[in-house]
Order: C-alpha cells, then structure tokens, then sequence
C-alpha cells in the first residue's frame, strides 16, 4: 500500500518543522516502506530538510488562500493528485495542514478522487471561527463539522487540542507530542527582556 504526504503551506512555521519531524520518523522507523511513501510539498526549504530521497518527494507549488479560495482553484489540483494517485497506486494520503480548513479541504479533493483512499490529516489546533468573526464564525463552524466527514482520521499535538477537536468537529484524534529542543537557561543578568515562541514576522501580526 502506498502512502502520499501532502505538505501544501509555502511559509514556514512551528507546523511546518513540526512536520519535518514527523516525515523524518516515518523515514526512520519505516524503512521498508520507503519506497511507497511519496512526498508533495509546497515550500522548497522544507523540502530539503525532508529525508526522503528525491525520487520519493518532489516540489507543487500549492494554491494558498481560505476555504473558498481553494474551491476555486480545485480543478487543476485535482487533475495534478489523480495523476498521482493513478500512478503511484496510492491508498492513503496524509496532509500536514496547519489549519483545519487545508485538512478538510484536501480531503474532500482526494474523496472526490477515490472515496475509498484512506485521508488523515495532521493539524495542530483549533481555531473557533465564531471568535474571529462573530457574524458569519457560527456557520463556519458547523460547515467545518460537516467537511470534516471526509476525514478518516485526525492527529493533534496534544490532549486539549484532541478535546476541542472532537467538540468542534465530532472527530477523535491520535495525539503526536511536537518534538521540542531541551536548552539551557540563560543565567546571565542582562536587564528586562521579551520572550516569545514561535515567528516573528508580518503573517503573525506580531
């Protein structure tokens, strides 16, 4: 059975090394099944942090953009995965989205493609629509609830986010611990100072 990992985002965050991570374990513990894993990503520099030989991973400038945006984009994507998925015989596919909207959506692409092709999407939190934008955030929620029904099976990154999963979008999840660097303290006196983790930069709007 082969596998086909999806890494659409072309930024790089916490999800994206998060994934990196990820793709590197399945590298190294599954080595027998290497062969049948194959890697689309959407961000160059991830791909080279991949281990995967380059015969089994390759670069797709995936469309960025909310929900609809990629509805709207759907056509030549879905023509680029099936070619794939025809190919490559793939039977599971995994997408390493960083917001529940890249998981359903690609879903739904792959379901549309081959409904028996076993989807898991890996997403690290939960975002309540209806806090960002209390209009609209109520149906955004529950037509999230509703695509997630092509997921067959969701990873988080911990209890809480597997809790609010489940109660946004009626999903039990697999919880993978994000790989996290021990560092030393720093014991120097330097005076007041921000401590902050994750980006910085414009996207974040920090």
């Amino acid at each position: 059975m082969a596998l086909l990992i999806l890494v659409p985002s072309s930024i790089i965050g916490g999800h994206e090394f998060q994934s990196i991570e990820f793709i590197n374990q399945i590298y190294k513990y599954e080595k027998s099944e290497i062969s049948n894993t194959f890697i689309e990503c959407g961000n160059k520099k991830v791909l080279n942090e991949i281990e995967f030989s380059d015969v089994n991973k390759d670069y797709f400038e995936f469309p960025q953009g909310s929900l609809f945006s990629l509805l709207s984009q759907s056509g030549f994507l879905k023509k680029h995965l099936e070619g794939i998925i025809r190919n490559k015989k793939i039977h599971k596919v995994m997408i390493c989205g960083g917001t529940i909207e890249s998981i359903v959506f690609y879903s739904y692409l792959i379901k549309s493609i081959n409904k028996n092709i076993e989807t898991i999407g890996y997403v690290p939190m939960v975002v309540d629509k209806k806090i960002l934008r209390p209009l609209i955030g109520v149906l955004q929620n529950i037509i999230l609830r509703l695509a997630c029904a092509n997921v067959d099976t969701v990873i988080t990154i911990n209890r809480i986010q597997a809790y609010l999963i489940k109660e946004f979008y009626n999903k039990k999840s697999l919880i993978l611990p994000n790989v996290v660097d021990k560092l030393p303290l720093v014991n120097e006196d330097r005076g007041k100072r921000l401590v902050y983790c994750g980006r910085l930069d414009n996207i974040q709007k920090i």
